[in-house]
């Protein structure tokens, strides 16, 4: 395994490719200014890895049938925001939170938020054909 660098590496734009059977390591802080493309991101050590932006965060999965980001082995957590703090919000169509006020999932339909609903679930013996039959 070879190692990228030791401390800050400061890059416009980085590309690391698989040489063999090593990948490339950076150790510490890497800050990107452009673009960073790789094959795989993986964190080894201990600690929560960190993707920080001063906007926006995009997450492309370019597969032959439009791709998918696929979250695995964890729940997918949303930033919690109180009602009082949700307008502080520049949200999109679209956009999910977490309600800690209200404590529900909102979404944003590019003029409000509103609660995400799921609907119950019809009971495992529910026949909706009999139901109909024994109406009659």
């Amino acid at each position: 395994m070879s190692i990228i660098n030791k401390g800050v590496f400061d890059a416009d734009t980085m590309t690391i490719r698989q040489t063999g059977s090593d990948w490339p390591l950076a150790e510490s802080n890497v800050r990107i200014t452009g673009t960073f493309t790789a094959n795989a991101f993986a964190s080894a050590g201990f600690g929560i890895p960190t993707l920080t932006s001063a906007t926006n965060i995009n997450l492309l999965a370019n597969g032959t049938n439009g791709g998918a980001v696929v979250i695995q082995n964890s729940p997918l957590r949303l930033r919690s925001y109180t009602t009082a703090d949700r307008s502080n919000i520049t949200a999109s169509t679209g956009d999910l939170i977490f309600n800690s006020t209200t404590l529900t999932v909102q979404d944003y339909d590019g003029t409000t938020w509103a609660n995400v609903s799921i609907p119950a679930p019809a009971p495992p013996d529910f026949n909706p054909i009999s139901f109909m039959l024994a109406g009659m």
